[in-house]
């Protein structure tokens, strides 16, 4: 799946002719999202960086049911050469578009993948662009666990659709009771926040792909 990237920063143009001359991607395959510095990577460039920086064991692409049925979902799964592996999943909601455009099944499942990967990734504590500029070095980056990102991601998206509006929050707590029977979003697993996550940005207008 490749996609145009809307007006970049000058930061964002230079990253990606970096990554480009380096990994031998192709420039739509590095995404970015508003004026964010960090760049959101489509699952096959996000299978030569780790294969480079990380040389890990094995990496598994594998189809996985989705919570709800207006959802499509894939497992990436990743074992390290010192056979520690992590697995994430991730999901896309089929209202979502790129760019206002209605997505076809091969590019959900590959944006389901690429979600997965970064998650998956995540759970290692590793950091592909800090990688990158360590030289493949494995530091001890302090990377945002995966549940926190996804749940950061959830509160953001209930504020845009005005389910959270200051300390009001019945429409929030309806939407969970509803598509989960749970009362608070941390009672999520990890698997059902990604699902959220991709339902509310199914719902937003004009939509957007966000990673």
């Amino acid at each position: 799946m490749t996609m145009e990237n809307r007006k970049l920063t000058q930061h964002q143009s230079e990253l990606i002719q970096i990554l480009v001359t380096a990994y031998d991607l192709d420039e739509k395959e590095i995404l970015f999202f508003d004026e964010s510095t960090d760049p959101f990577f489509t699952y096959n460039a996000s299978c030569l960086l780790i294969n480079q920086l990380v040389n890990p064991r094995d990496i598994q692409n594998l189809p996985f049911e989705a919570e709800n049925t207006d959802s499509i979902a894939r497992q990436i799964v990743i074992t390290l050469g010192d056979g520690r592996t992590r697995s994430s999943v991730g999901v896309v909601n089929l209202r979502e578009t790129i760019f206002g455009v209605e997505m076809s099944d091969a590019q959900r499942q590959e944006l389901a993948a690429a979600r997965g990967m970064r998650g998956t990734i995540r759970l290692f504590g590793l950091d592909l662009m800090k990688l990158h500029f360590s030289d493949g070095q494995v530091l001890d980056f302090k990377v945002k666990t995966n549940k926190a990102s996804l749940l950061g991601q959830a509160h953001q998206l209930g504020k845009l659709l005005c389910w959270i509006v200051g300390t009001e929050k019945s429409a929030w707590y309806i939407q969970l009771k509803t598509r989960y029977n749970v009362e608070h979003s941390n009672e999520l697993s990890e698997t059902q926040l990604s699902d959220f996550v991709a339902f509310m940005r199914g719902l937003l207008q004009p939509q957007k792909l966000a990673a």
